[in-house]
């Protein structure tokens, strides 16, 4: 990531032996031309409604990835918005499971353990919006470079996602919508704001989508053998 280069700068390393290489994404897999009905039609979800996804799993090195938050966005929005979370195991499901029955939701959220990429990039067209609500930690905000995040571009949804320096790398205002970290009230403003701007929704998703096309593993790889052959 950008930030960790600019910590081995204090090392005495010149920029010009370091390369910043994100992660990537299979657009063979992810950019697939399906429409958001037909797409629910093939996984047997209903076609009305508005749909919420959070894919890949439910935490990191024991860290919360900030899904309890959106169960707290989604508590406040209307009971037409439902909530696909997408990943993780039976037992990682659980204790979740039990938070959104304490929240009085469990209607609106369904859960589906970890599938194939190929059924990820279906359930991912399925979205109104995608949700990325890390909460602030030095390895959220600084190391980590999500595959979600390449894989939710790819699928040309509009993004809510935290402001953090390891999101600001990749994203920015035009191709995302950017929220303070764990702050329910303020996702769930954002949220609604993506479900009811049908017009700046299909911009920053857009702009996202053109950007993924340089973040593909193959031009990763490229970039990586150029950098060391120069």
């Amino acid at each position: 990531t950008s930030s960790i280069r600019d910590m081995l700068f204090a090392y005495g390393i010149s920029s010009d032996r370091l390369l910043v290489s994100p992660d990537g994404v299979d657009l063979k897999i992810f950019d697939i031309a399906i429409s958001k009905i037909d797409a629910r039609a093939k996984l047997g979800l209903p076609r009305e409604g508005k749909f919420l996804l959070y894919s890949g799993s439910l935490q990191t090195m024991l860290m919360e990835k900030g899904i309890d938050v959106i169960f707290l966005a989604l508590s406040t929005l209307p009971f037409d918005v439902r909530l696909l979370v997408v990943g993780g195991t039976a037992d990682d499901i659980a204790p979740y499971a039990a938070c959104v029955r304490s929240l009085g939701v469990e209607d609106r959220v369904t859960f589906i353990p970890r599938v194939p990429r190929a059924t990820l990039a279906l359930y991912q067209k399925v979205a109104d919006v995608l949700l990325m609500p890390f909460p602030f930690t030095t390895h959220y905000a600084y190391y980590m470079s999500p595959l979600k995040l390449f894989e939710y571009m790819a699928s040309c949804r509009p993004i809510v996602a935290t402001d953090l320096p390891s999101m600001r790398s990749v994203l920015d205002d035009t191709s995302a919508l950017f929220i303070p970290p764990s702050d329910a009230m303020a996702l769930a403003r954002g949220i609604k704001r993506l479900l009811s701007d049908n017009e700046f929704s299909e911009r920053i998703a857009g702009e996202a989508y053109r950007r993924v096309q340089q973040y593909s593993w193959d031009k990763r790889a490229r970039n990586i053998i150029q950098f060391i052959n120069e």
